[in-house]
């Protein structure tokens, strides 16, 4: 029964994960008419709207929402994996608790990130104004 609990988690995540690569909502865009051979990229240090160079409180601001939404995606993955304890523990109270517990500090973990994001964009936009 546990290798078939584990062999639904996995199939479940299997079909969560390829799901979107089966549907297509609009057709790709026409690909530009360039020289053979010619690559563009975009410079990341330009504002896209002002075609401005970004300040070094701007960049830092990026770097700073990149590194949160990593740590939010972990405290996802932690998420599961506390519900995964907590499904797979087949009533032993240590493989409960620890699930609890992973539950719990992945709550305080979110917490955490979500109120250092507001305080990040708080301190950037007095930086920025001045």
């Amino acid at each position: 029964m546990n290798r078939l609990a584990v062999l639904g988690v996995w199939m479940a995540l299997v079909v969560t994960l390829a799901a979107p690569l089966t549907v297509s909502a609009q057709q790709p865009a026409a690909p530009k008419k360039e020289a053979p051979g010619v690559v563009e990229l975009p410079n990341p240090l330009v504002d896209k709207q002002t075609r401005a160079n970004l300040t070094i409180q701007q960049i830092i601001g990026r770097a700073i929402n990149v590194a949160l939404g990593v740590v939010g995606s972990v405290a996802l993955v932690m998420f599961f994996y506390g519900g995964y304890l907590w499904l797979i523990s087949g009533g032993s109270a240590d493989k409960i608790k620890k699930g609890k517990e992973t539950l719990v500090w992945a709550t305080i973990g979110l917490a955490v990130i979500f109120g250092s994001g507001v305080l990040v964009k708080t301190v950037i936009s007095v930086l920025e104004t001045k």
